[in-house]
């Protein structure tokens, strides 16, 4: 029992000190295939979503509703680098939103549209 208390802190300091040196990746699938240089990709993506909202039973906040519609155009071209193959992305997404809810006993409607955050990434 008195080691299990000894190597407690010791694992949480451990885990304090290799945490501060982790690197998060984004690994896209296939991202590593070999693809043909010079081949071009044009993607078009559409989602959409709908449902109920849970909030704090506390707060005066009652049926909250949303729906959302989520399209995106995406760029990917093949590259020679080097003599390596390489691969340049490009997103541009664009999203509305609409929900509505009960505020104190007031029904609350709010509705927005625009363009997500366009992203580009290379793969080599």
């Amino acid at each position: 029992m008195r080691q299990l208390l000894l190597c407690g802190p010791f694992a949480l300091i451990t885990l304090v000190l290799l945490a501060a040196s982790a690197h998060a990746q984004e690994l896209e699938p296939r991202s590593y295939t070999n693809t043909p240089v010079g081949l071009n990709f044009l993607l078009a993506d559409y989602a959409y979503s709908e449902g109920k909202i849970a909030f704090d039973p506390s707060l005066s906040l009652a049926n909250g509703q949303f729906r959302t519609n989520t399209e995106l155009l995406a760029y990917s071209r093949a590259l020679d680098v080097f003599g390596m193959s390489a691969k340049i992305d490009a997103f541009v997404p664009y999203s509305s939103f609409s929900g509505h809810a009960v505020v104190s006993g007031e029904a609350i409607e709010r509705e927005m549209s625009g363009f997500n955050e366009p992203r580009c990434g290379a793969v080599s």
